[in-house]
């Protein structure tokens, strides 16, 4: 409706509403794919709001298809700054196929079972942006200096062979 912020919360609620068959809250999703068309983008907030209790079930989180904006910065395809600090109920997480940037502290502490996979457009990393994260993966060669600055107590860092060099 014009005038009215949709966000990921208003969405799935009115869709569980009128959707009969599912019998199952928020709070009860265990997967979930965010497909954003046209304009449509996924805020801090919605992020904020996956992350949350309110959807404590929530395992699976796939962003590939999803447009993230950072509200905060003014910037888009760019996770925000701590957007997934501290987390630890996913057991897999793939992010945003456009993405170019990632904020400050976005993975800091963060406790997520998959291997977090980095796009191959990603050129901007924050500082501790993976700091005392688990296990990342980058999909093609990376900005080694920037990225590397914030791989601070990581578990296991993943490089195609092609680039491997560009990480000793």
């Amino acid at each position: 409706v014009d005038g009215q912020t949709t966000t990921i919360q208003s969405i799935l609620e009115e869709y569980l509403k009128y959707e009969s068959t599912t019998g199952c809250t928020v709070s009860e999703i265990v997967q979930l794919e965010i497909i954003c068309i046209g304009t449509k983008i996924l805020t801090n907030e919605d992020i904020a709001f996956m992350n949350s209790n309110s959807m404590l079930s929530l395992k699976q989180l796939d962003l590939q298809r999803a447009n993230v904006y950072d509200q905060k910065d003014g910037v888009a395809n760019k996770l925000s700054k701590g957007a997934f600090q501290n987390v630890s109920k996913y057991e897999s997480l793939s992010l945003p196929r456009n993405l170019v940037a990632i904020g400050d502290n976005t993975f800091l502490n963060s406790k997520i079972d998959n291997i977090i996979t980095i796009p191959s457009g990603v050129t901007e990393f924050g500082s501790d942006w993976f700091k005392d994260g688990k296990y990342v993966c980058f999909a093609a060669s990376v900005p080694v200096a920037q990225a590397s600055a914030g791989l601070t107590n990581v578990q296991a860092v993943f490089v195609d062979e092609a680039y491997i060099g560009s990480y000793r």
